[in-house]
């Protein structure tokens, strides 16, 4: 079979990607390497004193991520890099490490300093990135229901107005379409290098297992703490507790509802603060708020959590823990 009218050549692969590029650079102004303002000037000429994260919180979407980092950098040892999502490891791991660098705090003893990116899971890509460059952090990973996951990262597109169709059941369809062509042209599978193929996938980030095995090839469990999206809910303090456990930190009491004024301004970094949380606002809202959006089609949740099931199987077995996701409406 000719595949040749399926490969897009590698001049209009880069120039795709420098357009996804691009637009990211516009809206994240501050991680832009090309403009220049003084405080980045001010992190260049510190950029030997400061620190690279010594732990990631890399997913996943929708799964209660910024609730988690939101609780975490209350903890007087944690001082975050200048925004919560810098995509590094996504977009701009050309760069030079100068300049992730100057993106987190000076370092002092007793501090440690991290980064939360939910996009990170579900890149191929990014495990080896991540493990070049930092070898020994740890990792966080927050898993949520994937049929909930899905539906709630849907709604949130069509919120956005990102989605082309604002019918859940046709946008299953499609993507069920798309995973069946990808597993019959190696060039469309979920490891393409090309991140435009997965970023609306809305099922195929829903299969933790596949995910979790090209982390294990780079990371040792042991640098892996697995949460359960559920837990940030019901069991908050525990799931705190366990992880700065995790993290090798010494016990500290969070709020268990942080308001926005509490979070606007961040510690000060090398002397001066920084409005990192300018983009959350009320995202910091727990994770099982009320949403606006219907109730999802009850012989739709029934086909999804058959479709997950023997991928939600596999990855109890690899975690050794199993989540009531089956039961869960």
């Amino acid at each position: 079979m000719n595949t040749r009218k399926f490969k897009l050549s590698d001049e209009k692969k880069r120039s795709t990607q420098r357009r996804v590029v691009r637009s990211w650079l516009i809206e994240h102004p501050e991680l832009n390497p090309y403009k220049f303002t003084w405080d980045k000037f001010y992190r260049k000429i510190t950029n030997r004193f400061r620190m690279l994260p010594d732990f990631l919180i890399i997913g996943g979407a929708k799964s209660g991520t910024t609730s988690l980092f939101a609780h975490l950098v209350e903890h007087p040892n944690i001082i975050p890099g200048s925004m919560k999502e810098m995509s590094f490891f996504q977009y701009l791991s050309n760069n030079k490490t100068s300049f992730y660098r100057s993106h987190f705090p000076i370092k002092r003893k007793n501090l440690i300093t991290c980064e939360s990116t939910s996009n990170y899971f579900v890149h191929p890509l990014i495990p080896a990135r991540v493990h070049k460059l930092l070898p020994s952090v740890k990792l966080i990973v927050v898993l949520r229901n994937p049929v909930e996951r899905a539906y709630s990262e849907f709604q949130k597109k069509v919120n956005l107005g990102e989605q082309i169709t604002e019918n859940f059941e046709d946008d299953i369809k499609s993507e069920l379409k798309r995973i069946e062509i990808g597993n019959k042209k190696p060039e469309l599978k979920i490891g393409n290098t090309n991140y435009d193929q997965f970023s609306f996938s809305h099922l195929r980030h829903g299969l933790y297992a596949q995910h979790l095995e090209k982390w294990l090839k780079f990371f040792p469990k042991e640098q892996l703490l697995i949460l359960h999206a559920k837990d940030l809910y019901d069991n908050l303090d525990n799931i705190i507790a366990e992880t700065f456990e995790f993290l090798n930190l010494p016990k500290y009491q969070v709020e268990n509802r942080i308001e926005k004024s509490k979070i606007d301004k961040i510690r000060p970094l090398g002397g001066h603060e920084h409005n990192i949380y300018k983009n959350i606002d009320s995202k910091t809202r727990t994770l099982f708020s009320v949403q606006n959006y219907p109730e999802m089609k009850s012989d739709t949740r029934k086909f999804l959590q058959d479709f997950f099931r023997p991928y939600n199987e596999k990855l109890f077995k690899m975690i050794g823990r199993r989540f009531d996701w089956n039961d869960e409406k």
